[in-house]
């Protein structure tokens, strides 16, 4: 077989090129992988998948790679596609001596870096680093890293995290790629410049995933769209020349988590409950908490009490206008940043709303403290009560969906 890789945004090449093999080489069969299927619309999965079902399939075989949730549609919504699916495999997360060291020693080798696979065998060493690595994309931002000794000399246990080590490598990355730019004093004072634009690019991929971005709607000079800092963290459409016409995501999702969170974090600690509000607004997803949750954990007290206050004081402001939204989600916030003393404001919540998320959210935010009087209340209220239970269950089912 002839293997063939596309992105599921670049289909339509991918599908041109395999009828051109397949007329040419007429005794060859082909088979094409193709990544990232629930990241493209539902209208131009309809078209993927309209190819597929029209190619002759003795001499043409599929892999598709998309997250479970594809899947379970196709399911329940289109027998004659799930039907025609052979099989079906999960990628699992990787096993430190399995998976994550050969991927090291093959990354060593190519890029002819001897040094890293000692240094990243100690930082393997470190408590939380093998949970971090059993995702390919934070072994690769490591080994990035670690190309570059003096980043990590003296704080490496610091970024054994997901948020500080993706905090890590997005500033290394602004500092090193910029500097590929015909060297001026200007490196330095785009940077700023280039994180906002990130920010923006990675607000609008969270919240119309599908919907790609024409380059001539970005508000910003051509010093920042041409620096490699800004250009290579992210996919572009090109035209039949091959010039760039449009921005179609980042590299990866998990840049636009990181960075959603990040915009998130900075309300929480910066702006005041009346921007926080605001920023609370927009529903924010288990893989963009998964960053919120990590940099709760690397907290200072001082940091910690500050944001406290400032989701309590935000929350109120929410409860006040109305923003459902809002005030579910600072009080999720205020369950999981931890500390030793529970704001008040949650049990209070849980005992007097007359909301049923809202009574929830609180509740589990309270017991997260460790509050034996409301978890009894809950576990109790939760079996007793059907609807209750299938409002827990629910939730959970939505939430992690």
């Amino acid at each position: 077989d002839i293997p063939f890789f596309y992105r599921a945004s670049d289909f339509r090449l991918g599908f041109t090129q395999a009828r051109q093999v397949l007329k040419r080489l007429r005794g060859k069969k082909i088979l094409m992988f193709i990544d990232g299927v629930d990241e493209i619309a539902l209208s131009e999965q309809s078209r993927l998948f309209e190819e597929i079902l029209g190619h002759d399939h003795t001499r043409c075989a599929f892999v598709l790679s998309a997250r479970p949730e594809l899947l379970w549609r196709l399911r329940t919504e289109d027998w004659d596609i799930s039907s025609a699916i052979g099989s079906v495999v999960e990628v699992m997360e990787w096993e430190y001596e399995r998976d994550t060291l050969p991927y090291v020693a093959q990354y060593a080798k190519h890029f002819v870096i001897g040094h890293l696979i000692p240094a990243f065998g100690r930082i393997g060493q470190i408590a939380g680093a093998r949970t971090l690595f059993q995702k390919p994309v934070n072994v690769t931002l490591m080994l990035y890293l670690l190309q570059y000794k003096s980043a990590l000399s003296s704080h490496v246990e610091s970024i054994i995290g997901l948020y500080a080590l993706f905090a890590e490598f997005y500033s290394q990355w602004l500092v090193r790629e910029s500097l590929r730019v015909p060297s001026d004093d200007q490196n330095q004072a785009i940077w700023p410049q280039i994180e906002r634009q990130h920010d923006e690019l990675a607000l609008h991929f969270f919240q119309r995933p599908f919907e790609a971005l024409p380059l001539a709607d970005l508000k910003t000079d051509d010093d920042v769209l041409s620096n490699p800092a800004f250009r290579n963290l992210l996919i572009f459409n090109s035209d039949p020349r091959g010039d760039p016409v449009s921005i179609r995501g980042f590299s990866d999702d998990s840049f636009v988590d990181f960075l959603v969170a990040r915009r998130l974090l900075e309300a929480m600690r910066e702006r005041g409950p009346d921007a926080l509000v605001d920023a609370l607004m927009i529903e924010y997803t288990n893989n963009v908490n998964t960053f919120v949750r990590s940099h709760f954990q690397t907290m200072s007290n001082i940091e910690r009490a500050h944001a406290k206050e400032t989701l309590s004081k935000c929350l109120v402001m929410a409860e006040q206008n109305g923003s459902i939204i809002a005030v579910e989600q600072a009080i999720y916030y205020l369950g999981r940043i931890g500390g030793q003393v529970e704001p008040a404001i949650l049990e209070e919540i849980f005992q007097t709303s007359s909301n049923n998320l809202i009574r929830r959210s609180a509740g589990l935010g309270a017991i997260l403290y460790g509050n034996i009087d409301v978890d009894l209340i809950y576990s109790e209220l939760v079996l007793s009560n059907e609807d209750e239970d299938i409002l827990n269950r629910s939730v959970q089912i939505l939430y992690f969906e």
